[in-house]
């Protein structure tokens, strides 16, 4: 892929006055790292907030070298699973 079309993603999110805001799905490339942009859907993994927490502390570590303090949130817990839902469902 080349930087135009990896540009391409982040214009149409940009632009679209259709797309809005969402932690459900995203503006990404049709097969995931080519292909138009399209709407799609985020993995269940991603939604995890244990998941959420080690990738945060993770990229702190590689970045400043040290473990993360974790920014304040206020996530709404589904009783079937530890999925991280917004209240508005908009970031």
């Amino acid at each position: 892929m080349n930087v135009r079309e990896g540009s391409l993603s982040q214009i149409y999110a940009a632009v679209d006055p259709r797309v809005t805001a969402s932690l459900n799905n995203y503006i990404g490339p049709q097969f995931g790292i080519f292909g138009i942009p399209v709407v799609a859907d985020v993995s269940a993994a991603a939604k995890r907030r244990k998941s959420q927490l080690d990738l945060w502390d993770k990229s702190v570590k590689l970045v400043y070298g040290r473990r993360a303090t974790h920014p304040e949130v206020d996530p709404v817990l589904t009783a079937e699973s530890e999925d991280v839902v917004d209240k508005h469902d908009t970031l």
